[in-house]
């Protein structure tokens, strides 16, 4: 393997900071390099805690384990189930729900745009959706494809990339706002705090 095609090959298995660290960044080619895999955003890790995945009694456990390990209810994982957002395991001979670490991977990660994001379902869907996409795209450059092919899996890749980080950056915006405006009538508040003690 030449200098070049193993520097490709290193950038085709990086993986970018998950949403939950509150960005969507995108590995860029080292200077010089013409090729570079596009770096999909991992699923979020649960947190190495007591009843974590790592704790796990068996590689997969059940429905409400499951929610229990999230922090919600088996209502809500059958709702996910029924928009598609997410398929758990079942075991053939009694068809019971069954969630590995994959899927609880997936969980964990809905959750997170829900609660870092504010995303709403639909939203939901579409970021996991070109998630995907970018995880098939990374498949097939690491495959080896022609030279051409894979300059068009960045030239696909890398929009898929900039409308995730605009989404970010939209939810920053709008909590800056927001944040304006309690800072406003935080000072309000104060203002009338202080005069009734003058008038005192």
């Amino acid at each position: 393997m030449s200098p070049k095609t193993a520097e490709a090959a290193d950038v085709a298995g990086a993986e970018a900071t998950p949403v939950a660290r509150g960005t969507a960044e995108a590995a860029s080619p080292s200077p010089g390099t013409a090729e570079a895999a596009p770096a999909a955003p991992r699923t979020a890790q649960p947190a190495p805690a007591s009843g974590g995945v790592e704790d796990l009694p068996s590689p997969l456990i059940s429905i409400g384990e499951a929610a229990e390990l999230l922090g919600t209810t088996t209502r809500t994982l059958r709702y996910y189930e029924q928009l598609g957002l997410v398929r758990p395991s079942r075991q053939s001979s009694t068809a019971q729900r069954r969630y590995g670490a994959d899927e609880l991977d997936r969980l964990q990660q809905i959750r997170e745009l829900q609660t870092l994001l504010g995303l709403d379902l639909d939203e939901i869907g579409e970021t996991l959706a070109a998630w995907d996409h970018l995880e098939e795209l990374k498949a097939e450059y690491r495959s080896g494809p022609p030279p051409a092919r894979r300059q068009a899996i960045l030239a696909e890749g890398l929009p898929i990339l900039e409308s995730l980080r605009r989404r970010v950056e939209d939810r920053q915006q709008q909590l800056a706002v927001f944040a304006s405006h309690l800072d406003e009538r935080m000072r309000k508040y104060q203002a009338a705090m202080g005069s009734a003690e003058s008038q005192d």
